[in-house]
């Protein structure tokens, strides 16, 4: 599988793309003021998340980026839980989403048109057989743009 993803940011300027599915999650029951517990709902995006914040350096001419990439290689499973502070005596159980993916930060100083690795990994995917079967990797291109360079202007 190969995702692209183009990003254009300022130096000092962070920047991010999210792609994937919102799923929904159960955080905790809380109190609820009534002396009952109500539900506190959540959501996490499963699919590739990727931040960048880079900063060009005092010749013009390297940039510093830093990187932070999470990368979700199989869908959510799900197991039957009792919601998280509800005890064994919640009287229902709820299905608690168990995410599979990677997640890489760094930081790497680079020239304009210069291609890094930014993370490699193995996956736990049950559909591609026994963990570790399968390796991914990331790689990040890094251009300098200006308003006389930029191709989409």
């Amino acid at each position: 599988m190969v995702q692209r993803a183009r990003l254009v940011t300022r130096s000092g300027q962070k920047t991010l793309s999210e792609t994937g599915l919102a799923c929904p999650t159960l955080d905790a029951l809380k109190p609820d003021g009534k002396g009952g517990r109500g539900l506190r709902l959540g959501s996490r995006t499963a699919g590739t998340r990727l931040e960048i914040e880079p900063t060009i350096g005092a010749d013009g001419k390297t940039i510093d980026l830093a990187v932070e990439l999470e990368h979700h290689f199989s869908p959510p499973t799900f197991r039957p839980e009792p919601p998280a502070g509800a005890g064994k005596t919640a009287g229902f159980i709820s299905p608690v989403p168990e995410f599979h993916f990677a997640k890489v930060s760094t930081n790497t100083t680079v020239r304009s048109g210069m291609t890094r690795l930014v993370g490699l990994w193995k996956t736990d995917d049950p559909a591609v057989g026994k963990p570790g079967d399968l390796m991914q990797a990331a790689f990040i291109t890094v251009h300098k743009v200006t308003p006389e360079t930029d191709p989409k202007k």
